[in-house]
């Protein structure tokens, strides 16, 4: 029984929360999708926040820069969106060539106001459609990402 336990430490490695657990992704990414109002940002944020993978770390920095808009002042609404872009902008940095968070990222570029200056999504999304054939998900998500392009 005990080297059971050491296969599965071995195979996850330390970060056995994160990796272990990534099979959970298709909750956080169907819930992300449905985010059409702030309940459905509160059912994101509920029903993922017990899931432990770092590939959920895009998503979950999108959605607290959606929160911005569920706020009447001005500077709640700005701290939200900074938060959430500064955690998924270091996300971007520290993992590049991950697709699934420039995807992310394009979809929030492509809906804030302009005066943000938050625009990077031609660079996104010419990334995106280079690389998706190359994605180590299901094809039916792959799909997904293509028509919101």
């Amino acid at each position: 029984m005990l080297s059971k336990i050491w296969i599965i430490f071995i195979f996850c490695g330390l970060p056995l929360i994160n990796n272990c657990t990534c099979k959970d992704m298709y909750i956080v990414r169907k819930l992300f999708h449905e985010i059409t109002s702030e309940d459905h940002l509160n059912t994101y944020f509920t029903h993922t926040e017990k899931i432990k993978c770092i590939h959920k770390t895009p998503y979950t920095a999108a959605a607290t820069m959606m929160k911005a808009k569920y706020f009447f002042w001005p500077f709640k609404k700005l701290s939200y969106f900074n938060k959430g872009k500064k955690s998924l902008e270091d996300y971007i940095n520290k993992y590049p060539n991950d697709i699934e968070a420039r995807y992310v990222r394009y979809l929030i570029q492509k809906n804030v106001p302009a005066f943000l200056k938050y625009d990077n999504k031609m660079v996104d999304s010419l990334f995106i459609i280079k690389n998706v054939d190359i994605m180590q998900i299901e094809e039916s998500y792959k799909k997904i990402i293509l028509q919101n392009l």
